[in-house]
């Protein structure tokens, strides 16, 4: 895939976003929560939260991460 192919679909699965700064601010929250829970990092060698916050380890240890941080959330 080339570069003008990735940028195609990226606008297409953005297009409904373009303009608003709450739909840009819902979008880099989300990155963040990937980036801090659910993907691990190969310079720690875990995610970020592990470190940060231990005793959440075993509440996310499941194969669906986004879902149980949303439940989370709600209690």
């Amino acid at each position: 895939m080339g570069l003008q192919e990735l940028g195609d679909e990226r606008s297409f699965n953005f297009r409904g976003f373009h303009g608003s700064v709450d739909s840009a601010n819902a979008i880099m929250k989300g990155w963040e929560t990937y980036y801090n829970f659910i993907t691990r990092h190969q310079a720690i060698d875990c995610c970020p939260f592990e470190l940060a916050i231990p005793e959440l380890k075993e509440k996310l240890n499941v194969s669906n991460k986004w879902l149980e941080l949303i439940q989370l959330s709600k209690k």
